[in-house]
């Protein structure tokens, strides 16, 4: 996988550093360690953190440490960092203090992220571009981009599933754990809501549940004059398609 010869392969550019590795892929997981040196433990866990600090923090998903109460009456969650405690205490106060800035729009929000993604529903920002040479293709989200850019480097899928008769291969061992909870069934990501306790196997399936407690629907239409609100963007651009391309078809 390494080389120290320099022009073979993939070099590194990290100042001082002489390593060459033999794939794109393997590059991208070698320059990690110069900017996140701070690497999980875990068995099965490629997480790296560019701090002490927060590796620490991530190392509680792992033990089940919750060191972070809530100290509402007849309420029992604690959560791994004091800033998700700060955000979990506004389902009690009703508190949104990030609000939207569009003319017209009441939007606000508990979460910053919840912000930052309704406001796109706004101006259409696809702020994740794609840095190859000759393609410029911009997404929304982040993950959707990593998945792109798979096209272009050519990575090999080496991770199998270890379910008998399966076979199925993924790019990256996180791809294949989450795949392999469709044959274990296992949903480790749980609702913290009193009185709820569901679990999902992806952390997006959670966050899209917890919308249903906070009552945020941070998608909105865009057609002029509608404003319908949605908890995910899927739902609102199947009501554009069914409802105004629909409208619009008729009309003419």
């Amino acid at each position: 996988m390494f080389s120290t010869t320099p022009g073979e392969g993939h070099p590194c550019v990290w100042p001082g550093c002489k390593l060459s590795l033999d794939s794109a892929s393997a590059l991208s997981a070698h320059i990690r360690t110069h900017t996140h040196p701070h690497a999980c433990d875990h068995p099965g866990c490629e997480k790296a953190y560019t701090t002490k600090f927060d590796l620490k923090t991530h190392k509680r998903i792992h033990t089940g440490e919750r060191p972070y109460k809530c100290d509402y009456e007849g309420c029992t969650s604690s959560y791994t960092r004091a800033a998700f405690l700060t955000i979990h205490k506004r389902s009690h106060t009703g508190e949104k203090p990030y609000k939207c800035t569009h003319p017209g729009c009441d939007y606000a929000a508990a979460r910053l992220d919840y912000l930052q993604v309704h406001m796109r529903s706004h101006d259409g920002t696809k702020p994740y571009a794609c840095d190859f040479p000759g393609c410029g293709k911009t997404y929304a989200h982040a993950h959707s981009l990593n998945k792109h850019k798979r096209i272009h480097t050519g990575e090999n899928k080496n991770f199998t599933c270890t379910h008998d008769g399966c076979g199925r291969r993924f790019n990256s061992l996180s791809d294949r754990t989450r795949h392999e909870r469709s044959h274990t069934r296992d949903k480790p990501y749980k609702c913290e809501f009193p009185d709820c306790g569901k679990g999902f196997a992806r952390k997006s399936y959670l966050d899209t549940h917890i919308l249903s407690h906070t009552g945020e629907k941070p998608y909105a239409c865009t057609h002029p004059g509608c404003g319908k609100r949605f908890i995910t963007s899927s739902y609102r651009n199947m009501h554009m398609r069914t409802k105004h391309q629909a409208d619009d078809a008729s009309a003419v």
